[in-house]
């Protein structure tokens, strides 16, 4: 999904395995929840310990008890034994967790059991529950093997993701380190759960807005991937995928076209053409088409995902929300503001009747919908619905969470606009201090939210303070995004435009040769 008013796409994040395991659950029917279940249970487990020759017992008697439980699951959802029941993918890992803590004697089945639950509740969306068993499994971990263990590096990993889909990104960032660290140094750097953990950090990182950082941290995990297994490896498809989506914001979508491209080939050998799975890379596809500047050509493989999508869902489904946001986004891009509401509203409402009134998805759309009303000059509306978006971004992710400081940076810009002076300007500098680095480095966040105070201050008659903001900001932005990227240019216009109010047009006419000159 591009986030085309948040600045930040949604569905080009990096499918690990047990993320896309975990919305596997969540998905589909019970049969198959079941094999999805063991196959994070596998994946949790004894994938981490089979791999050394002489623990290969200790991996048998795991594997034996995890095929156990496998007959176990499939008895609970057989209607005979369940008396009838409808039986819930939430019933099956409930009775995997009460399993899990009857193996006392059994300690490290125990723990990757544990370790395994956890993943599976994180693909349900119970972060709470998810965090819990991870923090059991790491504690048993750590008093089975020390701190130093390949181990203890996957549940690190488990609680890094479930710190991202929190949105606690600076602790999601903190847990993947350490399990990359183990695992560099117990498996090398070529392994596949090595890459893998590079490849979540790359994410944590992109969504924390450290574009260049993430970008370099993927293509060094794709390139690792390449020569240990060849660049037409349809394995390769869970690492292009993602890495495609990540280039338009470090400003290469042509590299980012052929990336998705080759992504789309693969996951056709690996799909077929009409799977969902194939048609959800056309979103990146179309994603890096748009970049260009190929709107009408974006918007036309939104449409394509739509009309297959309608041939396989039925009813509601986040995939379908997923395209018409992107849809509203092609005619946000042109201008056609109503076009780019009525698209957007559908998604909106969609997503309201599949998630609730309260949900990470339904606050993005509802920043995008607000930014929309401010593009329209809507003020009043965009200040509600920005208003919300940040009040439940506040809520499901916490006040130095750096997405909802960005849609707080938002927010207080419309109050800005609205002449509350007295609520934007405190808001901003707040915003701003969360957003600042201890290093001095301003982030793309930072350079924005600096943009909307110096805004606020210009209109106040601030323009020393305005403009040193302004300054500061865009020499940030020239060294971090290319000069075609939105922020970039709000900038360059936010200081021109403020030397044209204080009577210096010639400086105003300077800036924008310069930046020409740049392009």
């Amino acid at each position: 999904m591009i986030r085309h008013l948040d600045g930040l796409p949604v569905d080009a994040r990096l499918p690990t395995f047990g993320y896309r395991a975990g919305k596997f659950v969540r998905r589909h029917a019970l049969g198959v929840t079941v094999a999805a279940v063991i196959t994070l249970l596998a994946a949790g487990g004894v994938a981490e310990i089979a791999w050394q020759a002489e623990r290969a017992e200790r991996a048998r008697i795991e594997a034996e008890e995890l095929s156990n439980f496998l007959v176990e699951l499939f008895e609970a959802s057989d209607p005979l034994e369940s008396a009838g029941a409808t039986v819930t993918a939430r019933d099956l890992l409930e009775r995997g967790t009460m399993r899990a803590g009857q193996l006392g004697d059994r300690p490290e089945v125990q723990a990757h059991m544990l370790e395994a639950m956890a993943r599976a509740y994180l693909g349900l969306g119970d972060y709470a529950r998810a965090d819990s068993l991870a923090q059991r499994a790491l504690a048993q971990e750590r008093e089975l093997h020390g701190e130093s263990h390949t181990d203890v590096a996957a549940v690190l990993a488990t609680l890094g993701d479930i710190r991202r889909e929190q949105g606690a990104l600076g602790e999601a960032e903190s847990y993947m380190r350490r399990a990359l660290d183990l695992r560099r140094r117990h498996l090398g750097d070529r392994h596949d759960l090595t890459t893998g953990t590079m490849l979540d950090l790359a994410w944590v990182l992109w969504q924390d807005g450290r574009f260049a950082e993430s970008e370099a941290l993927a293509r060094e995990a794709l390139a690792m991937r390449e020569r240990l297994w060849g660049p037409d490896d349809p394995r390769l498809e869970a690492t292009l995928t993602p890495f495609s989506g990540m280039l338009p914001a470090v400003g290469k979508a042509v590299e980012a076209e052929a990336v998705a491209r080759r992504a789309l080939e693969l996951r056709r050998m690996l799909y077929g053409e009409d799977h969902p799975i194939t048609t959800h890379q056309l979103n990146n596809l179309a994603q890096a088409i748009q970049a260009q500047g190929r709107v009408r050509e974006a918007r036309e493989l939104y449409r394509e995902m739509l009309r297959r999508y309608d041939a396989v869902f039925t009813g509601d489904h986040p995939l379908v929300a997923t395209a018409l946001n992107n849809v509203s986004s092609t005619f946000y891009q042109e201008g056609a503001l109503d076009s780019a509401e009525h698209y957007l509203r559908a998604a909106l409402d969609m997503r309201i009747r599949l998630d609730g009134p309260v949900s990470s998805v339904v606050a993005l759309y509802y920043h995008n919908l607000g930014s929309l009303q401010r593009a329209q000059g809507r003020l009043e509306d965009a200040e509600r619905n920005l208003g919300e978006a940040y009040r439940q971004r506040l809520e499901l992710y916490g006040a130095d969470n750096p997405i909802a400081l960005r849609t707080g940076a938002a927010y207080a810009d419309v109050l800005t606009a609205l002449g509350r002076h007295g609520a934007a300007e405190p808001l901003l500098r707040e915003i701003l201090e969360h957003q600042r680095s201890p290093s001095g480095e301003i982030s793309t966040d930072a350079a924005r939210t600096m943009g909307y105070l110096a805004a606020a201050l210009a209109r106040r008659g601030a323009f020393a303070e305005a403009e040193s903001l302004y300054v500061a900001a865009l020499e940030s932005a020239r060294r971090g995004m290319p000069a075609t990227h939105p922020r970039r240019r709000e900038l360059v216009e936010g200081l021109a435009r403020l030397y044209q109010a204080f009577s210096r047009p010639t400086d105003a006419e300077r800036l924008r040769r310069e930046e020409a000159a740049r392009d």
